[in-house]
């Protein structure tokens, strides 16, 4: 059997003329994407992930602890939440930093890929190729793989920073093995070493190559040639240290494979085979494996979901028609094994990635997503470098076109990338783009629907999701969703009916009976409203907005000391929740606790600055501690945030007369009375006041 030894060709002329290529591939890819840098955070999972969490935010050790143990969404990423934190200790929540971080990343794959990309071409290729045509198809690889269009999802979208950061790992961890075997024999453990620690870090960003040991194995055979393509040979003594370098490769990967599958598990998103059957897994698989290869060459119609169908026949003739072009595809990869061996090691690459994504372990509704497609596509890149280097050392006339061609493709999956990376700009940019294309997509519309309640479009909302729900009628979150927007339209009999639907299609579904208490608090129902919220705490105990609304509700009442002890666990839960820092005040003024309600007053008013009835509010604290004077500048900062409310006229009255300037007053409560002409309070201010007033010399 033959060792190949791996010996670099010369580096080219001069230093800048070895880095230009590199300098060229880094550059057209952050010249490609750079309409991501203007993205926000949108409403498919960015909002779950980082606006309404805060448990990533910073690198203390509370943060740190929280990243190395959580399964939020399914998947065990610690490093991925690291370099969150580190975005956020840097920049705050600016969202085109967070862009900034994986373009960056995405821009080192390149340069990575480039460098594997030529290494491999040059194992591949016979010992007199030319450096200049190997650079030169290591480029087209290397832009093949970073600039086109299927690698907008990986790269524009915050949530899956993932990708790029472990790509970086799983690239490096490739380039640090090849080095480690480019020896003749096999290599000592020590050298291996740092490709496995490589490797670690990968699965402790996604866990997408638990396949890597294959990936190194079919290496081994094709372009490094120290095993025979023949299994039966493996065993033999020469063959058996190969084999057994991959075993701790093959025992990482094992592990994080079922970590990985605890976590989806344990969030609730794995299916059983009587909710999705064998036939259909099967189904999914060769749609799967079609699929991205034909988005490779065909990127057009990229959707950030492409759902399973609501009638999902697995015997249906695409379905049928994918699986007879998978067979088909794996006896050519078999017969021509010999003539191309660079095929099987791109097909077994290709394999490797996509298998813990094709459906066989089914988790949610997606049938497949472009972000699969990052690395699992990386050998059919370099099989396209090899193809133009072939090209361009054939005859003279396709030396002539190769060129030219290559570089028309490689701008037209920059010009589509550009045009992708746009439509995850914004949440509404994003799904008014989608839903067009994918009218039956019922998350789709959802989403959608999300984009128009967030702007309280509250009649767009409800017909998006209505649609969505007539499509998924058992699909309780748009169910919910819907008795949301019903209730923000104050449609409260069929807000009601939606809710207490949602709650038969999903009784343990906290946030609906914690939507149905806010309903039923509004209505004044509120020993009903009491029992959702105590039945939504004890879904989820640790949910701060439960014990916030619960408090409200005994707020209400009078329930004072209740009302104190939900409000002190919310901040215990959330203690950046400025309204429950507020309410706690509020309460223990109530209860004549006037130096806690001041220290509370002053939290919540540091929390949220622009929050007008903690001002105000705050301010008949210190009317009442006789200290006038701070009473009116807390007064004037809620009129100047919020000009509407007639109790902070009401207010500023009031501490006008009792320091004595009550012709000063007139206005405001007259202006109160404006606003609210039933306001007895400011009625018997003004009376008091013009009284007042007349006895004024």
């Amino acid at each position: 059997m033959r060792k190949t030894e791996l010996k670099p060709r010369a580096a080219g002329p001069g230093t800048w003329a070895g880095r230009l290529p590199l300098l060229l591939v880094v550059g057209v890819t952050l010249l490609a994407f750079l309409p991501a840098l203007r993205g926000g955070f949108v409403t498919w999972d960015d909002d779950w992930n980082f606006l309404n969490n805060f448990d990533y935010r910073g690198l203390g050790p509370v943060q740190l602890r929280w990243m190395f143990t959580t399964f939020l969404g399914g998947p065990y990423q610690p490093l991925t939440w690291l370099s969150f934190g580190l975005d956020y200790t840097l920049w705050g929540m600016d969202p085109a930093r967070y862009h900034l971080t994986s373009l960056l990343l995405h821009a080192v794959n390149a340069g990575l890929f480039y460098a594997l990309a030529l290494r491999l071409l040059r194992l591949a290729l016979p010992q007199d190729a030319e450096e200049s045509l190997l650079k030169r198809g290591a480029v087209f690889a290397a832009l093949s793989f970073a600039v086109h269009p299927l690698r907008v999802e990986s790269v524009a979208w915050i949530t899956e920073r993932r990708d790029v950061l472990s790509g970086a790992f799983y690239l490096s961890a490739v380039l640090s093995y090849l080095r480690a075997v480019g020896v003749k024999g096999p290599a000592p453990r020590a050298r291996l070493g740092p490709a496995l620690a490589l490797y670690c870090a990968a699965l402790l960003s996604k866990a997408i190559g638990v396949g890597l040991a294959f990936v190194l194995l079919a290496l081994d055979i094709y372009p490094l040639r120290r095993l025979q393509l023949s299994p039966k040979t493996w065993f033999s003594p020469e063959a058996r240290p190969v084999l057994a370098e991959k075993l701790p490769f093959l025992g990482l990967g094992l592990a994080a494979g079922l970590v990985g599958l605890f976590g989806q598990q344990s969030s609730a998103v794995v299916l059983g085979l009587e909710q999705f059957g064998l036939a259909r897994r099967t189904a999914q698989a060769a749609y799967g494996l079609v699929f991205y290869v034909w988005k490779t060459l065909v990127p057009a119609r990229l959707l950030p979901i492409y759902e399973v169908p609501a009638s999902f026949d697995p015997a249906a003739w695409p379905f049928l028609l994918c699986g007879a072009a998978v067979l088909a595809a794996a006896v050519l990869v078999y017969k021509f094994r010999s003539r191309w061996p660079g095929l099987l090691t791109a097909a077994v690459v290709y394999l490797a990635f996509l298998a813990p994504v094709l459906g066989f372990v089914k988790m949610g509704s997606h049938f497949a997503a472009d972000r699969y497609s990052y690395l699992a596509c990386g050998g059919w890149a370099v099989l396209a470098g090899w193809a133009l280097i072939r090209a361009m050392s054939g005859g003279r006339s396709a030396r002539a076109l190769a060129a030219p061609a290559a570089v028309l493709l490689i701008a037209v999956f920059a010009r589509l990338t550009w045009q992708q990376a746009q439509r995850w700009e914004s949440s509404a940019a994003l799904w008014t783009y989608v839903v067009p294309l994918a009218p039956e997509s019922a998350l789709a519309l959802n989403n959608l629907g999300d984009v128009y309640f967030k702007a309280k479009r509250f009649t767009e909302s409800e017909a998006a999701y209505s649609k969505a729900l007539a499509l998924r009628p058992d699909y309780a979150f748009i169910s919910y969703n819907l008795a949301s927007t019903l209730a923000g339209q104050k449609k409260w009999e069929q807000a009601e009916r939606q809710y207490r639907h949602t709650l038969r299609i999903m009784p343990a579904f906290p946030a609906a009976h914690g939507g149905l208490g806010n309903l039923l608090s509004d209505l004044g129902r509120y020993a009903e409203a009491e029992a959702e919220y105590r039945e939504a705490i004890r879904l989820e105990p640790a949910n701060a907005d439960f014990h916030y609304w619960l408090g409200d509700a005994f707020l209400y009442k009078e329930r004072l000391p209740e009302a104190q002890a939900e409000y002190e666990q919310a901040l215990r839960l959330n203690p950046r929740r400025a309204a429950a820092a507020a309410n706690l005040a509020l309460t223990l003024y109530k209860q004549r606790k006037l130096e806690q309600s001041e220290h509370w007053y002053l939290e919540a008013i540091r929390l949220a600055p622009g929050l007008a009835i903690a001002h105000d509010n705050y301010g008949n604290l210190l009317q009442d501690l006789n200290r006038y004077a701070e009473a009116a500048a807390e007064y004037g900062t809620a009129l100047g945030l919020d000009a509407s409310r007639p109790e902070t006229y009401n207010n500023i009255g009031a501490v006008l007369v009792r320091q004595g300037r009550a012709a000063e007053a007139v206005p405001y409560f007259r202006r109160a009375l404006e606003l609210k002409p039933d306001m007895a309070m400011a009625g018997r201010g003004l009376a008091s006041a013009l009284k007042l007033k007349g006895k004024t010399p």
